[in-house]
């Protein structure tokens, strides 16, 4: 783009004007690179760039006639006039071509960024007849893409994996590689910034305040870098912290800085912690601050959960009660009334609750039912329990059908204890609900239960065909008992849902049993059991530190 400028006197008039503007994608609002952009009349053409942007100067007044063209788009174009003196804006919107393709991609884009080497995208066949055969060409010499050719069925979808030479790069750089199928050309963009080539050091991760402390200190520390590095500390931080001295700074090669952090205790009224971070360049480094808070006077107390009602229903057939105690150590009792029968029967009856504060660990009470001891079709009683100073009084109920003798072959109660689970952390509680066939379809019911954690903000299921996996992740595994995996199952946690590569994200709440679903087709009749290996990550992983990634069902019967 050339811009012409000319200084004028008082007196001289400019007698050229201009036109300037961006071209997007009407349905993804995103930038159009490489659109062509004629100007009639004169035929003058201009090239968008890769914001989309594009302008013609030195212009002679009059009407002119705007047309833009780009590959995969319709064309499209505008009357626009040009006054002596002035810029005039004329944005134009593409809008995608209305073919009848028969292929799709789960991205066009791939940004490797400073850190990733490995990214990966589909092909799939949405076409209503018959396999297309696909190629991907012009590829850079500094990636590698896998498999270069395929075929892929009707309904189905073919992952690609590109991986990018960390070693050939030096500068920013991108290209573009095509995608040949069914007649169709589709581009990929690929861009990928070197990696940063200094280690800045932290000390500690984390800090914190305990009850009492008001000042700590870090340290941070340029361990390799022969040039320097400058850091700064967003000061986008809650009203408790009173002040980060010095919040930026610059390092050469070992040297260090401290960095003071100050608490205004004032400021808070329960346990409290935030994510800062250090940007240095590229690299935006977290470190976690967290501040107890100490009432004036700790009067000891128990909670219960649930706190009033259990009902089993119809099929339930095991609940929990939960039991908190904060600030001291509790013994507790606790005993069935107005009870007719022995239908429900307790693990526990007496114990110690131990302190919340201290051990972060809870007291659990399992109730288990049996139907075929229950005397009518709807029974209640109440369960007692003496902690402490407080008594609580929970109702229990539980139905049956009319036509229920109990035993091993009541229809209600599914039996899933020849499945084995395996947690990714001892406070994640796995639990099966049911896993049953619908035609060549399966859909595995379960939930987990946060028992300690604390409320997870950002709480992530990685699906097998995930195209990235933050490091300490791992990928879902979705498989039948004759060896067949589902590599795009509809998965479901909470109110989240995903059905390809996109990575399932929620909040994981605790105290409370939270569902999700798996979802799989075309499955063989001769298919009698699933295990499901989900990948799951607790972000971040320093504040939760989660022992692993994986939760197992194994050898899940189907029903």
């Amino acid at each position: 783009m050339l811009l012409l400028c000319f200084g004028c006197s008082e007196s001289e008039v400019d007698t050229f004007g201009g036109i300037y503007g961006i071209i997007t994608d009407v349905e993804t609002k995103e930038p159009v690179r490489g659109a062509d952009v004629v100007l009639a009349p004169g035929n003058i053409s201009s090239t968008t760039s890769t914001d989309g942007r594009y302008e013609f100067t030195s212009l002679e007044p009059g009407q002119y006639k705007l047309q833009v063209q780009a590959t995969g788009y319709t064309t499209n174009s505008r009357q626009i006039t040009v006054s002596a003196g002035t810029r005039n804006s004329c944005d134009l919107v593409l809008t995608p071509e209305t073919v009848s393709s028969k292929i799709k991609l789960t991205t066009t884009t791939l940004n490797f960024g400073t850190e990733y080497t490995k990214l990966s995208f589909s092909i799939q066949n949405i076409g209503n007849a018959g396999s297309i055969d696909w190629l991907i060409t012009d590829v850079a010499n500094w990636l590698t893409v896998s498999p270069l050719q395929g075929q892929t069925d009707m309904g189905k979808s073919s992952a690609v994996t590109v991986e990018v030479d960390r070693s050939s790069i030096t500068n920013e750089c991108s290209t573009t590689f095509i995608v040949v199928a069914d007649g169709e050309s589709i581009p990929i963009f690929v861009s990928v910034k070197p990696a940063a080539s200094y280690t800045l050091s932290i000390t500690p991760e984390q800090l914190d305040f305990g009850t009492t402390e008001t000042i700590k200190t870090l340290q941070l520390s340029n361990v390799d870098y022969n040039g320097i590095v400058d850091w700064n500390i967003s000061n986008d931080y809650p009203a408790w912290i009173a002040s980060i001295v010095p919040s930026s700074g610059s390092l050469r090669k070992t040297e260090s800085a401290t960095v003071a952090i100050e608490v205004n205790r004032s400021e808070i009224s329960s346990n409290v912690s935030t994510t800062l971070y250090v940007a240095t360049g590229e690299k935006v480094i977290p470190f976690i601050v967290s501040c107890n808070y100490l009432p004036a006077e700790q009067t000891p107390f128990t909670e219960i959960s649930p706190a009033s009602a259990i009902a089993f229903g119809l099929t339930r057939t095991t609940a929990t009660v939960k039991l908190k105690s904060h600030h001291s150590a509790t013994s507790y009792t606790a005993y069935l009334k107005d009870c007719i029968g022995s239908w429900v029967s307790l693990n526990k009856t007496s114990g110690i609750i131990p302190d919340y504060e201290i051990s972060q660990r809870t007291e659990e009470i399992i109730l288990t039912i049996d139907r075929s001891r229950m005397y009518s079709t709807n029974e209640n009683c109440t369960l007692c329990i003496d902690a402490g100073n407080d008594e609580y009084q929970l109702n229990i109920t539980a139905q049956k059908k009319s036509s229920d003798g109990g035993g091993a072959d009541d229809a209600d109660q599914e039996d899933y204890s020849s499945a084995s689970i395996t947690s990714c952390d001892y406070r994640v509680k796995p639990h099966i609900v049911s896993c049953k066939r619908s035609g060549s379809s399966v859909v595995f019911t379960y939930t987990l239960e946060n028992d300690g954690l604390g409320t997870i903000d950002d709480w992530r299921i990685y699906p097998p065909s995930a195209m990235s996996v933050i490091q300490g992740g791992s990928k879902s595994v979705i498989s039948d008992n004759t060896g067949k995996e589902y590599p795009y199952p509809a998965m479901t946690f909470r109110n989240a849902s995903t059905t390809g590569v996109n990575i399932l994200n929620t909040s994981f709440p605790e105290g409370m049993p939270c569902q999700g679903t798996i979802t799989i087709d075309d499955v063989p009749a001769s298919a009698t059991a699933i295990t499901a290996l989900i990948g799951v990550y607790a972000y971040p992983n320093s504040q939760y530190n989660m022992t692993g990634s994986e939760i197992t069902f194994k050898n899940v019967p189907i029903r």
